[in-house]
């Protein structure tokens, strides 16, 4: 090629073999998945540990997923059928999204059977025929549960966000991309990481702003201590460490309270 001459070419090819080597997390931020970006990434790279993990529970998921909307269909039917009020539209609406209405309300709920006998109330009343027993409903709603509990347990990661993690790790063509990348060398496992201590056990953090060092250094040296990241702010986050030109999570920290930390208080608390 033109201008490549031998020492451009050593540099071409030494930064693809350097590119195979990537962090976890950096490969899983490269891949494009709609609202992955560097804290999220972290936060997946940090729970699974690595791709194959993230592309199994997606696909389990999936597959939970779709034998949910067989067994709840004939419901979703009855749109066409009923005369739907705005309280019947609800519920309809939550059937038809379970990974995002149904599953993070009912993941630990003891009463499954009882809840979505109230839930389903403004259905069932209506008199209709064919409709699927709430046994088999909480059947299917619990597998749901069950294979999605990896992600839905990350404290952060929203409902909305979960089902496009999902859907796009459970692509087949999404997971040849990804195995094409694996036949040509990129790691694809998070690295065992050493732990300097558990002062930050149980603690959860949010960052905002510019760092004087790059982000997933601070994210390092938190998880290192045994604190987990989250990425948004919420009343179980228990600070927000805040860098220059903090965004939206600061102004949401200040509004419900959460301890606001700088970079320095933060080295000084782990000092």
């Amino acid at each position: 090629l033109e201008g490549f001459a031998d020492k451009k070419i050593t540099n071409t090819l030494s930064a693809i073999e350097a590119s195979k080597t990537r962090p976890l997390n950096v490969i899983i931020g490269a891949l494009g998945v709609d609202g992955v970006g560097s804290t999220v990434s972290n936060l997946l790279a940090n729970e699974f540990g690595s791709m194959d993990a993230i592309i199994a529970t997606s696909v389990r998921t999936h597959e939970a997923l779709q034998r949910f909307d067989t067994v709840v269909q004939p419901l979703l039917a009855q749109q066409n059928t009923l005369l739907i009020t705005p309280e019947k539209q609800r519920v309809l609406d939550r059937l038809a999204a379970p990974l995002f209405e149904l599953a993070p309300r009912y993941l630990d709920a003891l009463d499954l059977d009882k809840r979505l006998l109230r839930f389903l109330k403004p259905i069932y009343e209506t008199g209709i025929t064919h409709t699927p027993s709430i046994t088999n409903i909480a059947l299917a709603l619990t597998e749901v549960c069950n294979t999605a509990r990896p992600l839905l347990v990350i404290s952060g990661l929203g409902g909305i966000l979960i089902s496009g993690i999902v859907a796009w790790f459970a692509d087949e063509q999404h997971i040849a991309l990804i195995n094409k990348l694996r036949e040509a060398g990129v790691t694809m496992a998070q690295e065992q990481k050493v732990a300097l201590g558990d002062s930050l056990a149980g603690k959860s953090f949010v960052i905002t702003g510019a760092m004087s060092v790059p982000r997933e250094h601070i994210e390092e040296l938190i998880t290192s201590h045994g604190g987990k990241m989250s990425g948004s702010v919420s009343k179980k986050t228990s600070y927000v460490v805040v860098g220059d030109s903090p965004g939206s999570k600061f102004d949401k920290a200040q509004e419900i309270g959460i301890p606001i930390l700088s970079e320095a208080d933060l080295r000084t608390m782990l000092a």
